[in-house]
């Protein structure tokens, strides 16, 4: 059936249609449109559950009851339209038509003509006239698994929250809510019997917020042992209460998948009941992250805890998939542990990496002979791979490749697109949309077939209320849904902008805080000789006003509003911001305008200079101030030649070749901060601690060669750098060294 829909053409209204995610097939048709009115009638012919939700939305808009008229109808019918969550939806004058296979199909297509409905009906009641255009669609989705998961054991949101969230996904024809209930930040699940893990093991020490406004800290959780101890922070789930959201969920085709965190990140676990951690672990560290946050493999007792709660989360959660996580194990006491060494020489292990593969397998096998499916993250290939499980991959999309190759299903969910968690400038909507979870690297059918589909992912580590979460979610969930739900070649960014303009109005109406469109500035630098101009794409056409800055500050609603392009004649730094009408803005963008007229000198050889420092910075150094410890060529952008893992930073200088003029986009990640300059302008600030994200920037350049800078520091943990870039002619790849000298 899908095939004969993407064949079919799409034809558009006159200003489009805010359909999102976008149907595979629409054509709209001329003629007066169907009116909602006292007299229109639902007749649901298949037996359907959505009927009783579009009665819903249409009483509640105007008060129409839609039970008794005898006009125009709206008729459910169940037909062979394809798969369980396609459907067809024909609309007349006098009639509207709904036709699907399943229950879910129906759902979806009510949710279309919400859609089509004026915004302000999510308000209640509206003095609009109900009508839809007359129009022809056939549509489902290109993924089963359409999945968001929400961080419950850092931020505990609460039951209205929640259904909000699901809300959403519904709305957006998302049929996922994987729940993160357990992790060092808190045990957000009632347990019958282990009623420790709520009463201890979700209420931590109140730290007076998140960063940059408190102090969360991995290393500073400290759980609440004694009623009075400190200001608890916290909360949990009874399982009335999860019972009820489950069936929220459900009543609105969304499956809530739980996520029970082993054998790591399970800090309030091992807080509650201390003989589940390895016996080598001094009673004092109790209060401590990553001393205690790992189970003992090496126990029985651990797997009767495990099993015993797992066996009441599925008595909870009636999905065919449980997340264990099993990311991020830190595997420390396990190496010093008598138990766990006993284990590992009964089980034939080589090492600890295979004892955290036989752990998976075990659970896996529990899960199994118990009709449910186990799922992890990505770590869970390492040591080998259990039979049943299923890969989520989230660091970049190696894993789910590796694991779609051997024959396992697997969802796509990596840092570079999908962690809503990441600021705009580094995950911009634009770049959520894409994101195709059926990646290069799969050969063949039946691998890609392995792909189920993607989510995205909210941790709320920096997240301390429900505005920023949902500041940090919108518009990227709409742009996620759509990639998952449409097929590719029927995609486009500039028609995405298009249909997402009018419906920020149905988010105002629904009240919810987005983030509004970044400025689509072409480039964050400029090189000039003379005079030169900067242009912002788009901006008459958004529903917010523009303002900039060019002295270097930070631009608000008070600030000079841009109007049209901005002739520049001497070198500064220009910011730009949208401000909506609450005041809430869209992330700052900057454009770094510099004269130049650097000549390289005659003689140059490949590579550029590196630069090695020592120290501890929480921000890039002031290198004119240091004495380095050494300085050596290299023949790229990385840490090859670092002086040490923790505490330094490197100062890379040379010359970069431009092979032809034109736009050249480039990215730098690092783990910590790090900065790109090219003829002096400031391509791209990645300042500051983080792990490894990269982040982009853009120049117009003119064949030859131009002075290069790209400083770096690591603080401790990771580290990583490096730089790619794109051009006329060839895509985004690192920079050969031909392009580089000094």
């Amino acid at each position: 059936m899908l095939s004969c829909l993407l064949a079919a053409a799409v034809t558009t209204a006159p200003g489009p249609l805010s359909l999102l995610p976008k149907p595979q097939n629409l054509s709209v048709k001329g003629g007066a449109p169907f009116v909602f009115a006292a007299s229109s009638k639902v007749l649901d012919q298949g037996d359907f559950d959505a009927d009783e939700h579009l009665k819903t939305i249409i009483r509640d808009a105007s008060g129409i009851s839609l039970d008794s008229g005898s006009g125009s109808k709206i008729i459910f019918r169940r037909a062979n339209t394809g798969g369980e969550e396609s459907y067809r939806l024909s609309v007349s004058q006098t009639e509207i038509v709904i036709e699907a296979a399943e229950d879910a199909g129906a759902f979806y297509a009510v949710q279309t003509l919400r859609q089509l409905l004026p915004a302000d009906i999510e308000d209640g009641r509206t003095s609009k006239q109900l009508s839809i255009p007359q129009l022809e669609i056939e549509d489902e989705p290109i993924t089963e698994w359409r999945g968001m998961m929400m961080d419950e054991s850092r931020h505990f949101f609460g039951v209205e929250y929640t259904k909000r969230f699901i809300d959403w996904l519904a709305l957006h024809k998302m049929n996922v809510f994987h729940w993160h209930l357990v992790d060092d930040g808190g045990w957000r699940m009632e347990v019958d019997a282990y009623p420790k893990l709520t009463s201890i093991g979700a209420w931590r020490e109140d730290t007076g917020g998140v960063w940059p406004g408190g102090n969360w800290n991995f290393g500073n959780i400290r759980y609440i042992m004694s009623e009075g101890q400190a200001k608890p922070y916290g909360g949990f789930y009874s399982k009335e209460e999860i019972r009820d959201i489950v069936k929220y969920a459900a009543d609105r085709h969304v499956t809530v998948v739980p996520e029970i965190e082993m054998p790591g990140h399970c800090l309030p676990a091992t807080i509650s009941y201390p003989y589940l951690r390895c016996d080598n672990v001094a009673e004092s560290e109790h209060v401590g992250y990553t001393p205690t946050n790992v189970f003992c493999a090496g126990k029985e007792s651990t797997f009767e805890f495990l099993e015993t709660v797992l066996e009441e989360t599925m008595e909870l959660f009636p999905s065919e998939f449980i997340h264990i996580g099993a990311d991020e194990v830190w595997k420390g006491h396990w190496e010093n542990c008598d138990s766990c060494a006993k284990r590992m020489s009964d089980e034939d292990l080589a090492d600890t990496h295979e004892l955290q593969s036989w752990f998976v397998r075990r659970m896996e096998r529990f899960l199994s002979k118990n009709g449910r499916r186990l799922i992890g993250w990505d770590e869970i290939l390492e040591g080998g791979l259990a039979p049943g499980a299923t890969v989520m991959s989230w660091r970049g999309v190696s894993g789910g490749i590796a694991a779609a190759k051997q024959g396992r299903d697997v969802i796509m969910s990596p840092t570079s697109h999908c962690y809503f968690d990441y600021a705009y400038n580094n995950i911009s909507t634009e770049k959520v949309y894409g994101f195709n979870p059926i990646v290069d690297g799969l050969d063949t059918d039946e691998e890609r077939s392995h792909i189920l589909g993607g989510q995205a992912n909210v941790w709320t580590e920096w997240i301390s209320s429900v505005d920023r979460a949902e500041y940090m979610i919108f518009p990227r969930m709409i742009a996620l849904a759509e990639t998952l739900w449409t097929a590719e070649d029927q995609k486009s960014w500039p028609d995405f902008q298009n249909r997402l303009m009018p419906y920020f109005e149905r988010l105002d109406a629904l009240e919810i805080d987005y983030h509004p469109m970044n400025p689509a500035l072409k480039e964050t630098a400029i090189l000039f000789d003379g005079s030169t101009t900067i242009d912002v794409p788009g901006a008459k056409q958004m529903p917010w006003a523009l303002h900039w800055t060019r002295d270097g500050s930070d631009p608000t609603g008070d600030s000079p509003r841009y109007t049209k392009p901005l002739k520049v004649t001497k070198p500064g730094t220009y910011k730009f911001v949208y401000v909506m009408k609450s005041g809430l803005t869209s992330d700052i963008q900057t454009v770094d305008v510099q004269q130049f007229s650097a000549k390289p000198p005659s003689k140059l050889s490949m590579g550029l200079r590196m630069s090695a420092y020592t120290g501890t910075w929480d921000l890039l150094p002031d290198f004119s101030t240091l004495k380095p410890e050494y300085t050596v060529t290299v023949d790229g952008v990385g840490t090859a030649f670092k002086p040490q893992d923790d505490a330094y930073a490197l100062l890379l200088k040379g010359w970069l070749k431009a092979p032809a003029d034109g736009l050249y986009n480039f990215r730098i990640g690092s783990d910590d901060g790090s900065r790109l300059r090219i003829g002096g302008a400031l391509i791209v600030d990645h300042d500051g601690p983080h792990g490894h994200t990269e982040k982009a920037g853009a120049i117009r350049l003119k064949k030859g060669l131009y002075p290069i800078r790209v400083e770096m520091f690591e603080i401790g943990g990771g580290d990583s750098l490096s730089l790619r870039w794109s051009g006329p002619g060839f895509t985004m790849k690192p920079i050969n060294p031909e392009y580089l000298w000094h």
